[in-house]
């Protein structure tokens, strides 16, 4: 799937945006909030790596947000039941093609722009070393 197919924007969004957009923390910018409503009112899909799905719980399970486990998991069954949020697999493919980005020195942020670029998307980060080399493909 790629934007070109699908006639409709792609988001991939990062664990700091999708936290703050489910706990509806004002560190979000109104922009990447619009986005992620686009695909939650069906307008457009937006992916969820499963790089920050486990971050997600991992930041629930070390208390460092007000979700909790449980909470989590409704929510992802109702994305799973989603046409249009998409919870992406990681695998080999992926893994081997992030190799190209040695300038990003964290695994998961070389993961996300890796999907994206795959995929064609806009990345929903404030990642500073994610937009300084995706500047274009970034949403804040």
């Amino acid at each position: 799937m790629t934007t070109a197919q699908t006639n409709k924007a792609i988001y991939v969004v990062d664990t700091h945006a999708l936290v703050w957009y489910l706990t509806a923390d004002n560190k979000l910018s109104e922009t990447a909030r619009l986005a992620i409503k686009e695909a939650t009112s069906e307008q457009a899909f937006l992916v969820i790596p499963a790089v920050v799905l486990a971050e997600l719980f991992m930041i629930a399970e070390k208390q460092r947000t007000t979700l909790v486990i449980p909470t989590l998991q409704s929510i992802i069954q109702d994305w799973q039941a989603s046409n249009h949020i998409i919870l992406s697999d990681l695998t080999p493919q992926l893994i081997i093609k992030s190799a190209a980005y040695t300038s990003i020195p964290d695994i998961f942020d070389r993961l996300i722009v890796t999907e994206a670029e795959g995929l064609d998307a806009r990345i929903i980060t404030r990642d500073p070393v994610i937009a300084g080399i995706e500047q274009s493909r970034t949403i804040w």
